[in-house]
């Protein structure tokens, strides 16, 4: 937290600085985590793997356990965690995607989502737990 503060009241010097981000990790959440992705209305296992770069640019894979198929993940996130993208398996089904993660005191991120498919419009909303490689 000394170093987050200590961002804080250089950044109030530094005009190009980030007010909601003074140490450039979105609040910890830059980095690589893996774990499990799952939907509130779908008993299939899938697992993720993230990168989070300092700049919000999400990328990752995503694997359908139950169904042997995998995707990839494009997102940006914002310094308070809202994250937008899209989600692609390989099958061809396309989702747009969007939520926010959070990171939790036992170095968790944690957050929810609503994932949205391209061709049928169904919504569905689900939550991840994920932790840092």
């Amino acid at each position: 937290m000394t170093k987050r503060l200590l961002a804080l009241a250089a950044c109030a010097v530094v005009a190009a600085c980030n007010p909601m981000d003074p140490i450039g990790d979105l609040g910890g959440r830059v980095g690589t985590w893996t774990g499990a992705w799952s939907l509130s209305r779908n008993p299939e296992l899938l697992s993720v793997q993230l990168t989070i770069e300092a700049d919000g640019t999400v990328t990752g894979t995503i694997r359908n356990a139950t169904t042997n198929v995998n995707g990839v993940i494009n997102a940006h996130m914002s310094a308070s965690g809202q994250f937008d993208g899209t989600l692609d398996f390989e099958t061809g089904a396309d989702f747009t995607v969007n939520g926010t993660a959070n990171v939790a005191p036992n170095d968790h991120l944690i957050g929810n989502f609503v994932q949205v498919d391209q061709q049928t419009t169904t919504m569905v909303t689900g939550t991840f737990d994920l932790t840092r490689m």
